[in-house]
């Protein structure tokens, strides 16, 4: 049967689904099924009320983490105008353009040399979308990298005093959240860790991720509280933007579709995280970075398809 309004993903949890499995079931077999959808519908709104609360959960962790072993505060500065944190933004905005135009470029080579592992500069992942999302990362870091250098401008990348307590803290929260979270929205597995196959695909997607996180959270760190989270979101925004631009020369990535709302939804948490951590007055721009790169992966190498 087909279930108007649903695709190869979201019927996985369409009440409609599993009405139909039980009348198609109750055709074939005998019997009347009771199963009222809106029973389900009541679960998934608590599981979504459960969800928000793990997450809440991770802020006053982050700041037990920071009582437990402070760090050294960030240097104090003379703060930016609004009028350089919108050419931030533009800067950002410019390098979003020219890394979709890079892409297809390199993608429109491939095929005209029919080179098909080529396709994007992360084909060789093998899972279908995650490539072009590791691409655009790594490209996108590498074009705000050269632009900084073209300008004469320091690259901003946050500080690394303490690496090693700042990548503990961000490995800390992101397992909390991943047991909380990360367990429940992968429970059709029924384990606690994804597949070897998987799990290496996750972690080159997380080094693929981290370059173009840190230069966000070294851009905005010296912006005011709520500008400098506001800033954060509408960098986020515009590499959704991206996508959306990248569907729109290459048809071929319309599936890319399903990661935007997906995206925006995880780039506004990833906002309100990275201002908490900005909150605390400490050199916690590395672990930002790692943990927002982290759950960004894992949402990515755990649901994906992997092809061949």
């Amino acid at each position: 049967a087909v279930i108007p309004g649903a695709n190869h993903i979201t019927i996985l949890t369409d009440a409609r689904s599993y009405w139909q499995i039980q009348q198609f079931i109750g055709a074939t077999f005998g019997g009347a099924s009771a199963y009222d959808p809106r029973a389900d519908d009541g679960r998934i709104l608590w599981a979504l009320l459960g969800v928000l609360c793990a997450f809440a959960a991770a802020f006053p962790l982050i700041a037990l983490l920071m009582a437990g072993a402070p760090l050294a505060a960030e240097e104090a500065g003379p703060l930016p105008s609004a009028r350089a944190t919108w050419a931030k933004l533009g800067m950002i905005a410019g390098g979003v353009v020219i890394t979709v135009i890079v892409l297809r470029v390199w993608s429109f080579a491939a095929d005209a040399w029919h080179v098909d592992v080529l396709q994007t500069p992360f084909t060789w992942l093998h899972m279908a979308l995650a490539d072009y999302i590791a691409s655009f990362a790594v490209v996108l870091a590498l074009v705000l990298v050269g632009v900084h250098r073209l300008l004469r401008r320091p690259v901003p990348w946050p500080g690394l005093a303490r690496w090693g307590w700042q990548l503990a803290v961000a490995a800390v929260c992101g397992g909390v959240l991943y047991l909380a979270i990360g367990t429940l929205a992968t429970a059709a597995w029924a384990r606690l860790l994804v597949d070897g196959l998987r799990s290496w695909r996750f972690v080159i997607i997380t080094l693929a991720q981290v370059p173009l996180f840190a230069l966000f959270v070294g851009m905005f760190h010296d912006e005011p509280r709520w500008r400098g989270g506001l800033a954060h979101l509408g960098a986020f925004l515009l590499v959704c933007c991206g996508y959306v631009g990248a569907i729109a020369l290459d048809r071929s990535l319309f599936f890319l579709s399903l990661v935007v709302p997906i995206a925006g939804l995880l780039f506004v948490a990833f906002a309100l995280l990275g201002s908490w951590l900005r909150i605390q007055g400490r050199a916690l721009g590395l672990a930002s970075a790692a943990l927002m790169a982290g759950i960004f992966a894992w949402a990515v190498a755990a649901i994906f398809p992997i092809v061949r």
